[in-house]
């Protein structure tokens, strides 16, 4: 969400190509780059304070999180909301997937 003139105006909803699931590395990194192309074009230009991401995944920590400083000076909060349950409860066998998925990127 951003704010602009005291409203809060949605942005694109984060979604992964050819329907692949969000642990998908590349399909999940692909989506992240997106959201943040997203992001930078609605701050671009203007005076940020604060932003906060509610709510993430491996990709958006990966992508965002690394990559940030590039994009704004402005703080970044990335809140862990509803995913821990996922993180504690869900993770592949896949090697590859396991490697990159939330609690490999937390550690």
């Amino acid at each position: 969400m951003r704010v602009t003139s005291g409203s809060f105006k949605a942005c694109k909803p984060f979604e992964t190509p050819f329907g692949l699931s969000h642990h998908n590395p590349f399909a999940g990194r692909w989506a992240a780059r997106q959201c943040l192309t997203v992001v930078a074009r609605h701050i671009a230009e203007r005076r940020v304070r604060l932003t906060a991401l509610l709510g993430f995944n491996a990709s958006l920590l990966a992508v965002i999180g690394y990559r940030w400083p590039t994009v704004s000076s402005a703080p970044l909060h990335m809140i862990l909301h509803s995913q821990l349950g996922e993180a504690m409860d869900w993770r592949s066998r896949n090697p590859f997937i396991r490697a990159t998925d939330l609690v490999s990127q937390l550690k």
